[in-house]
């Protein structure tokens, strides 16, 4: 089997996938602080919170979906065309989820303005959402009330029995009255602003059986309609263990509530969603697990808590109450790791709320702890020899600790002792490698810029190939790439890293994946597809996140991960209903084949071409290519850009050879070419035949190339 790799390159080093994950996030905070800031070529967003990253969504004022729910870190660029528009942004930790901020509106008009931030989840001043939703029944008569600043709004009103909608989407007023048959209703709220509106308000719910009653106002939309009142998120949770019985407790308003357990360290649920009470109680075998909970309202139900911890270990322990869903503000993760260094006298920083920290320093070569963990304060310094680091960090809070936070990478110079700068530990590489499409001769890739980063090398290399291919471009400005000339069913390793203001940031994220064969080789039933644009991204020494794109109308897909070679036996078969799973029990250094079917409600297709991958040792001080002959790149620019008629191509001086010019489009097809064209300094195409969108300009020669992206505007 052809197999291919794929490099996305950080000159300090080489990490496969996007970011470090932080596991056991205690909260997931809503992002505050939104701000655009629309530009002639690029709308700017930005905001402010803890996660490490974001799900953003962009809309035009009638509702259209620009920017569908995509992974993104702040600052975050988009092209938009001139209209009304309004963004959204959610943090994500782990495998949990914020709530949505509220809506931001805003103008693109071609020049540059800046709205100041709004309060993210505090209620939009754009368009806020209604608040004291209330009603008041006399028999059947139902009169519904509410408070906002807005002179329209919209109403929805529901039959929480049956799930009719009595009083579809539509224009209303406070106070807004109906009459209604005896049963259960539910009736929500939003503002409507011009050609904006605000979120839903929360549910609000009220009983018709034929009395007269007045329902006091709730919250509507405290929170950005997430978390009615009438159906808090439970808080307050806690632990009590005895031997191998644990008793688990919250405090909430509702009368019913669901819970969820999960071992930590194998993400084995061992309860799943299910029905509860205060206490629950359980046995359980030795080891670390976490729990969270939400409220259940009639037909309604509250925002999960946040996961809280516990251990059971055989002795007697009782854990003290958690906030619950007030995002843990107890006990924050460390931000903001730096290192400065001085010949062999370095000084470690960090930020955060607490008054006590511990820090653990590690020789990144030789694995051995040169700092093993201890309690630290802000600024830590020491002395090592020259070398390459990596330390962590976390926060203590009287008896609990936060997690530790990622590792920050550092540099100790050469001989002399000279200062490093070679690492730029302010720009950390996050890049997330998106697969937006994989053909059998191309792959389509995208990912959120990187904050104060100034370009990309993208590298492409096959694995386990007789036929090597490379690519590799460097001061890439783009955050999306068309790459073609690939092989079908052929394993490639991509790697993506980042150029900052002052160096590299540390670590560069790798994927490997599969290009598709050219023609059905049976791996389809006739209503299952086999998952395409199957990935492996390495998280870490012992972790690995695997993803696919999904197929319509399967029940689930079946994942298989084996060990190979001389790795311990290792078995794992997984079944899971979304695109994606993290294993965290891997054998540093191990070689492991992956695979995924999709499971379909009348067959199984057959597997996915399997990936073969290898865990990290440690992390690498520097990214070692095998040699094989890689693109040189042309420098190239495009104008104008965006363009609607005649694009202008202008390379570096001098430049006389024959060479080709693609136009290529984000499904990896070619819309215009040029081939046996001599490539002066200066050239031009007609791009009128072209649909407004975005395109790819590729240019070769020889060992020589550059791609850059390309907007078509009529």
């Amino acid at each position: 089997m052809n197999m291919i790799k794929i490099y996305l390159r950080c000159w300090v080093g080489l990490i496969f996938i996007a970011f470090l994950p932080i596991f056991l996030q205690a909260a997931c905070d809503l992002p505050s602080q939104l701000q655009v800031t629309p530009g002639p070529s690029q709308t700017v967003f930005s905001w402010s919170g803890n996660g490490t990253s974001y799900l953003i969504e962009v809309e035009k004022s009638n509702s259209q979906t620009i920017v569908p729910e995509k992974t993104v870190s702040a600052p975050y660029s988009h092209t938009l065309a001139a209209g009304s528009y309004k963004f959204k942004i959610r943090t994500i930790c782990g495998k949990d989820k914020s709530n949505w901020s509220d809506w931001v509106a805003f103008v693109v008009n071609g020049s540059t303005t800046t709205n100041p931030p709004s309060g993210g989840g505090g209620g939009s001043s754009v368009c806020d959402i209604p608040t004291a939703l209330a009603s008041a029944i006399s028999g059947q008569e139902v009169t519904l009330s509410w408070t906002g600043s807005a002179t329209q709004y919209q109403i929805e009103v529901e039959n929480e029995s049956t799930n009719v909608k009595v009083v579809p989407e539509q224009n209303a007023s406070s106070p807004f009255g109906l009459t209604l048959a005896n049963g259960t209703y539910k009736f929500k709220v939003r503002s409507v602003c011009g050609g904006d509106h605000s979120d839903w308000s929360a549910w609000s719910n009220f009983v018709i059986n034929g009395s007269t009653t007045t329902n006091p106002p709730s919250g509507g939309g405290s929170g950005g309609g997430g978390g009615s009142s009438v159906c808090d998120i439970p808080t307050a949770l806690a632990s009590a263990i005895s031997g191998q019985e644990v008793t688990l407790s919250w405090t909430g308003s509702a009368t019913q509530y669901q819970i969820e357990v999960e071992n930590e360290s194998t993400n084995v649920k061992v309860v799943p969603e299910q029905n509860a009470s205060s206490p629950f109680g359980l046995t359980l075998a030795n080891g670390t697990y976490k729990f969270k909970v939400r409220s259940v309202c009639g037909g309604d139900h509250s925002d999960w808590s946040d996961w809280v911890a516990f251990e059971v270990n055989g002795s007697t322990t009782t854990n003290p109450p958690s906030g619950g869903g007030g995002g843990s503000s107890v006990c924050d993760i460390p931000t903001a790791l730096a290192s400065a260094i001085s010949g062999q006298e370095v000084t470690l920083s960090w930020t955060g709320s607490a008054t006590q920290y511990q820090i653990e320093v590690e020789n990144e070569s030789t694995n051995v702890k040169v700092v093993p963990e201890q309690n630290a304060s802000s600024p830590f310094g020491l002395t090592l020899a020259n070398g390459t680091y990596k330390f962590k960090v976390r926060s203590v809070c009287g008896d609990d600790h936060s997690d530790w936070s990622v590792w920050a990478f550092f540099n100790v110079g050469q001989g002399g002792g000279a200062p490093t700068t070679s690492i730029d530990n302010t720009c950390i590489n996050t890049v997330i490698i998106n697969l937006i499409i994989s053909k059998d001769t191309s792959m389509t890739l995208s990912w959120a810029s990187v904050t104060n980063a100034v370009s990309y090398t993208v590298e492409i290399e096959s694995e386990h190939t007789v036929e090597n291919f490379r690519f590799k471009i460097e001061d890439y400005r783009d955050t999306m790439i068309v790459v073609n000339g690939l092989t079908p069913n052929t394993q490639y390793k991509i790697s993506i890293s980042t150029e900052c203001g002052k160096g590299l940031a540390p670590g560069a994220p790798t994927i490997q994946s599969v290009t598709p064969p050219t023609a059905s080789t049976g791996n389809t039933t006739p209503d299952c597809e086999v998952p395409p644009g199957v990935i492996v991204s390495i998280l870490s020494t012992n972790s690995a996140r695997f993803s696919w794109l999904p197929v319509a109308g399967v029940k689930t897909y079946q994942l298989e991960i084996v060990s190979e070679e001389n790795t311990p036996d290792f078995l794992q078969k997984i079944a899971v209903a979304g695109t994606s799973f993290t294993l965290n029990n891997l054998v540093p250094g191990g070689i492991y084949k992956f695979k995924v079917r999709s499971v379909c409600p009348l067959s199984k297709s057959k597997y996915s071409t399997p990936i073969i991958f290898k865990q990290l040792l440690g992390f690498s001080n520097e990214v070692t290519l095998e040699k094989r002959k890689a693109f040189k790149s042309i420098r190239m620019d495009l104008y104008p850009n965006p363009v609607s008629t005649q694009l202008n191509i202008e390379l570096e001086v001098p430049f006389n050879s024959m060479g080709t010019i693609q136009i290529i489009n984000t499904n990896s097809q070619i819309m215009a070419e040029l081939k046996n064209t001599l490539l002066t300094e200066t050239m031009s195409m007609n791009v009128a035949h072209l649909t407004p969108g975005v395109y790819f300009v590729r240019v070769w020669s020889n060992q020589m190339q550059n791609i850059k992206k390309l907007v078509v505007e009529k």
